[in-house]
């Protein structure tokens, strides 16, 4: 089965980008994006691709809310809403940085994963299943004999050895967002759930590879540490999102309809305050290993 619908529309007023690069090796990487919005497209091709897959049983009514990212008041005309930053260096783990500013989100799963699993080359079509797993399958043999044919060679002194292989530092910085989980989609007037605050995550991931005494084998581990702080995080129950000010509207002629009947950033925009703002520490670890399974 073949499938042909636009997904998604990104759109920026400006970008800005940077690249530096020192005689240590040192390269880093700068994009800003000023003004920015992200509009789902795919609404009615998603839903025909996932009834043909049968992934979907029964039709789904049409989501009315295509804005998925938009920005609101407050923001200073220089100030960017979105920048990104990575930096490498040799023998250290790649770094990057994500800086959000007084962006409007609509927490729309399905958009959003279409969006990811069409960028990542993993949509959700059985060819598709089928050719991944086996490139994986080869990728993990030849691999695992690069691996032992290269340690083979090197001296060891412990009875086990282990190298970093790879891995990588993400922090992201969302100021005062104000993200939208709708109850019910489809319909123009309906309740949602609004969350705003200043959320700062830290997350790290290395894979370190650790070889067998007797070099017949290898194996991954892969050690995942997530830190999240959350910052005055407030709350709403917004009676009727269509009227918030989000631009999210879809008018009765399905044309796109941008509802700016809020010009403030007061609270009486967002809805009714559920508790008092919220500072809470969030953290995560977990180590993984492919050939004996743990999990911590």
């Amino acid at each position: 089965l073949k499938f042909n619908y636009d997904i998604a529309r990104f759109r920026a007023k400006r970008l800005i980008a940077g690249f530096l690069a020192n005689e240590q090796g040192q390269k880093s990487i700068n994009f800003s994006l000023f003004r920015l919005d992200l509009l789902d497209l795919g609404d009615e091709g998603r839903l025909h691709r996932e009834l043909q897959l049968g992934i979907k049983k029964q039709h789904k009514r049409h989501c009315l809310f295509p804005w998925l990212l938009d920005g609101y008041d407050g923001l200073d005309e220089k100030q960017p809403q979105l920048v990104v930053s990575i930096k490498t260096a040799p023998k250290k783990d790649p770094e990057a940085r994500i800086v959000i500013n007084y962006l409007s989100m609509n927490g729309l799963v399905r958009p959003l994963m279409d969006i990811v699993r069409f960028l990542s080359c993993s949509w959700l079509v059985e060819e598709v299943e089928e050719t991944s797993i086996r490139s994986t399958e080869n990728f993990n043999e030849s691999d695992g004999k690069a691996g032992q044919n290269k340690n083979e060679v090197s001296s060891t002194q412990d009875k086990s050895e282990s190298s970093t292989r790879n891995g990588f530092k993400l922090k992201l910085e969302a100021h005062y967002p104000r993200v939208f989980f709708i109850a019910d989609e489809s319909d123009a007037n309906s309740r949602a759930l609004v969350l705003r605050g200043l959320a700062i995550v830290n997350l790290r991931v290395k894979n370190v590879q650790i070889i067998s005494p007797d070099h017949s084998h290898s194996d991954t581990q892969t050690t995942t540490s997530l830190q999240a702080h959350f910052h005055s995080m407030e709350s709403y129950i917004n009676p009727n999102v269509s009227l918030s000010g989000l631009g999210l509207g879809l008018g009765a002629n399905k044309s796109i309809v941008r509802q700016d009947h809020f010009k403030n950033n007061g609270a009486e925009s967002l809805g009714i305050a559920l508790i008092e703002p919220v500072t809470a520490t969030f953290e995560f670890m977990q180590v993984e290993r492919k050939l004996h399974p743990i999990t911590s």
